[in-house]
């Protein structure tokens, strides 16, 4: 679902936006964690950044952005992933041992 709108604010980091998308729930009986990841792909990318993972993460849910960073640090190269680098729905995914499992 898509919410059109003029020249909103983020009320997060304050970037400006035209548009915005309901994001689903991530876990628990409702969630739909491959939805989750597929309504933050932009365009034809298949992957997502750390950056966008974090941030969505971090305005959906009320954690600690500095604590929570810290921990998908952790968990991004626990599975072979260093800086910036992108990940996958499958990487992201994989039950036990993708990045959300070890969040």
């Amino acid at each position: 679902r898509r919410l059109n709108m003029e020249q909103a604010q983020c009320p997060v980091c304050a970037a400006y936006f035209g548009c915005a998308k309901v994001l689903p729930v991530l876990e628990g009986e409702k969630g739909d964690a491959r939805a989750w990841f597929e309504t933050l792909l932009i365009g034809d990318e298949r992957t997502l950044a750390k950056r966008e993972v974090l941030n969505a993460l971090t305005a959906q849910y009320d954690v600690d952005p500095v604590q929570f960073e810290s921990r998908l640090n952790d968990a991004w190269a626990r599975n072979g992933h260093f800086q910036e680098t992108s990940v996958t729905a499958e990487e992201f995914l994989r039950p036990k041992f993708g990045i959300l499992a070890r969040l």
